[in-house]
């Protein structure tokens, strides 16, 4: 018997001795951290499972099997799972099934959305053409590009970055900023981080999404120095990508929606609350009906046959930059018309559309305009609802109204600090455990948002003892 026949084995010999209870019922019991089917799949043996869902499935089918010996069972199916990782010379996530054949390639697990934790968010701030309300304001009179503003920046995104990592499980980085974001760069590239970030990959607390590559290498963003890091991070742990989907024709399909929906809500902005566009990301003195009149232009051109594609690399070089080279260090072009407003309407639009694609909450960071002004009220729900409910949906809208909560209950400033290293260490103690508990109480029970003892208040209580941890 192999090493993962043998974990397969002690699986199946719990989920018997727990009853055989349905995929359905571990899913639920899990606050839809785990599909069923993946559950099904971890079951057959299908791909070696991730340890964090292996345990929370464990751990699941003990308590329904009235067992006592939670640790010791934990303890033991480790055990199992690191000899069949250690056994098998390349990973496939649970829900993916097969298993890569190239030869020499560096492990990693095959992640779906559906993969994803409940508590997850993809923080804006990691966009690599993020910046303040007030640092493009500075930039529009400085005549200065988004690098040109230096440290101060960077040290905002490293602050912001620590708090996603501090006030949610996970966080999605999306493959390019990893790249070109040079506060994430110097996360993996600097000696006193880099173990830590390699083992914040290896706990899922941060997850890469891939658009249609195996690998960040893969994509034509990694370049020079930075590359050359990350093929050594891929060498030093086990960690897991997210795509779509890992059926490449399926992933095809699914990336032409994204592509699609984000083309379909820029022609629909000219409809938007422009005057109130204007006024939030501090462009007053915008002119609405011409913004108005070049978004139905746009809309028009952009139709059937139109001579213009809609995407964000497009709308960069013909409404905010002067040449393609101008786009990767920020150096837009004031003297275009309504510059300011219309970068914050493509780059909400751009990470609220894969927030939504992904089915996770994506955090605001400081001095930035909600995404609340490129969508409709329900923009959880899609335009179709028939009013059913869905989980998935209001766990990412609850997750938001989190982020929006904590985010405003402590000064960003608090983070300036705080190194990687000690974001493991913080995530470590109880007081972040406490706080990590009940936004899972509330994921799972949404209709307790107003409760004092168990909803939205009783989270901010736990979120200000791991802040107070942290100050002291």
């Amino acid at each position: 018997m192999t090493e993962r026949e043998a974990l397969k084995a002690a699986l199946t010999q719990l989920h018997l001795d727990a009853g055989a209870p349905s995929g359905q019922f571990v899913s639920r019991r899990l606050g839809g951290a785990l599909s069923h089917t993946s559950f099904y799949n971890m079951l057959n043996g299908a791909g070696l499972p991730q340890w964090h869902n292996l345990k929370a499935v464990v751990e699941v089918l003990c308590a329904k099997a009235g067992r006592t010996d939670n640790d010791a069972l934990v303890a033991r199916f480790h055990a199992l799972w690191s000899a069949a990782k250690t056994a098998t010379p390349q990973l496939a996530a649970a829900n993916g099934g097969a298993e890569a054949d190239t030869a020499g390639e560096p492990e990693y697990f095959r992640l779906t959305p559906a993969d994803l934790k409940a508590a997850c968010v993809l923080p804006y701030a990691l966009d690599d053409q993020w910046a303040t309300r007030q640092h493009l304001k500075l930039a529009q009179q400085e005549r200065i590009s988004l690098d040109d503003l230096g440290a101060g920046r960077r040290d905002l995104i490293r602050q912001e970055f620590v708090r996603s990592l501090i006030s949610a499980e996970q966080v999605v980085v999306n493959r390019s900023f990893l790249f070109r974001n040079p506060a994430v760069v110097e996360s993996y590239v600097e000696p006193e981080s880099r173990s830590a970030f390699v083992q914040l990959l290896g706990e899922e607390a941060i997850v890469v999404f891939l658009i249609k590559e195996s690998s960040p290498l893969k994509s034509h963003f990694a370049q020079g120095l930075a590359a050359e890091h990350w093929r050594q991070v891929e060498h030093e742990g086990t960690f897991g990508y997210l795509r779509f989907s890992w059926v490449d024709k399926d992933n095809d399909d699914l990336c032409k929606a994204w592509d699609a929906d984000f083309a379909t809500r820029i022609r629909r902005s000219a409809s938007l609350r422009l005057d109130r566009l204007l006024e939030d990301v501090g462009a007053e003195g915008g002119n609405i009906e011409d913004m108005r009149n070049e978004l139905l232009r746009l809309a028009k051109r952009a139709t059937g046959k139109g001579e213009v594609t809609i995407n964000r690399a497009s709308l960069y070089r013909r409404y905010l930059v002067r040449a393609e080279a101008d786009v990767k260090p920020g150096r837009y072009d004031f003297d275009k018309p309504n510059v300011v407003a219309l970068k914050w309407l493509f780059d909400l639009t751009y990470n609220s559309n894969l927030a939504t694609r992904l089915g996770i909450a994506i955090s605001t960071p400081v001095d930035s305009a909600h995404r609340s002004l490129v969508h409709s009220p329900n923009f959880f729900q899609p335009s179709d609802d028939t009013g059913t409910f869905d989980p998935a949906r209001v766990r990412a809208a609850i997750m938001e109204a989190v982020q929006n909560a904590v985010f405003r209950a402590g000064d960003l400033s608090i983070f300036a600090g705080v190194t990687l290293p000690q974001v493991v260490e913080i995530r470590r103690t109880e007081a972040w455990t406490t706080y990590r508990d009940a936004v899972h109480i509330l994921l799972t029970e949404p209709w307790l948002i107003g409760d004092p003892k168990r909803g939205l208040r009783h989270v901010l209580t736990c979120y200000e003892r791991v802040v107070h941890r942290i100050v002291r």
